[in-house]
């Protein structure tokens, strides 16, 4: 996802990156005990209060899609290693500088798209505050809406936007200020895929 001013997007960017974290297996299926299973690593010392609201947010846009998760808050807790086929998303702050294109990214998820494959995403703390401090947005809000748009991904197992929806490649300050409900939730036809492919994977959805 990409910001933008007038021209300005939030880019919710999916492509391969520097894994800080070892998962146990780079599978498709991301299933447990028949839940999609996602784990938050914190590495940016966010307050709290922001963290788990940005939680509820995803929690609830991956709920609205009918889909069944556990979600796990990894920040500071022991015994919190992935297990076998879990999604990993984890928030970072960066401290190198990029190209300005690749800097108006939010995130990516790192998606093999032969082997339909993906487990991992990262989220740009920092980019999310500049792009919710630029739009006038909620911080946790925005925040929320990347971490599930990188779940989309890992789920699809596509580097693929959408036309509309939260899966869209561009996020504009203009539609993060309107803050219209049908821009941060999946579309339909999003919803349809997420679910056939969790289906596949022997994944719980509802009804």
């Amino acid at each position: 996802m990409t910001l933008s001013s007038a021209a300005r997007h939030v880019a919710p960017v999916a492509r391969a990156g520097t894994i800080l974290i070892v998962l146990a297996s780079p599978a498709p299926a991301q299933t447990y005990a028949g839940h999609l299973a996602v784990r938050l690593y914190d590495f940016s010392a966010l307050d709290e209060s922001v963290r788990s609201a940005a939680l509820d947010e995803a929690r609830a846009i991956i709920a609205n899609a009918g889909v069944n998760a556990n979600w796990h808050d990894c920040y500071r807790t022991e015994g919190c290693a992935p297990e076998a086929r879990e999604l990993v998303i984890r928030v970072i702050r960066e401290t190198s500088d990029h190209g300005f294109m690749w800097r108006r990214a939010l995130g990516f998820s790192v998606i093999d798209p032969a082997a339909g494959s993906g487990t991992l995403a990262t989220v740009f703390i920092n980019r999310v505050e500049d792009s919710a401090r630029h739009a006038g947005s909620d911080l946790a809000l925005l925040l929320g809406r990347a971490i599930a748009h990188e779940v989309g991904h890992l789920i699809l197992r596509t580097n693929a936007h959408a036309d509309e929806g939260l899966m869209r490649a561009i996020w504009t300050e203009q539609e993060l200020a309107r803050n219209t409900p049908e821009d941060w939730v999946f579309a339909s036809s999003d919803r349809r895929q997420i679910r056939a492919a969790l289906q596949r994977t022997g994944t719980s959805v509802r009804r």
